[in-house]
């Protein structure tokens, strides 16, 4: 369909971490950009997402399928580890870009 080709992309949801796998289990949080949507909710470089939505997430891929099934503006729910063990649940509004 050349009307489809033709279209503009749909906006990607944007979570604004890199990360990679954790040897503890889940993804530490290796870089957070700092006016992305997880900066604003106060997630930082070393925190360890361990689930989003409470689906737990091992791989950047996981992470990456779960996002990918939302829109920019939906709230998602990462559950973190924090350098001091606490585990917090924080509510994230996805922005737009690219994870």
């Amino acid at each position: 369909n050349v009307a489809a080709m033709l279209a503009p992309a749909k906006p990607a949801p944007w979570l604004g971490v890199r990360a990679a796998v954790s040897g503890r289990g889940g993804l530490v949080v290796d870089r957070v950009d700092p006016e992305g949507p997880a900066a604003a909710v106060g997630v930082v470089v070393g925190d360890i997402i361990t689930a989003v939505d409470g689906v737990a997430v091992g791989t950047i891929d996981e992470l990456k399928a779960i996002i990918s099934h939302h829109a920019p503006d939906d709230v998602v729910t990462l559950t973190v580890i924090r350098a001091d063990q606490t585990s917090i649940d924080v509510a994230v509004t996805l922005g737009t870009g690219s994870m």
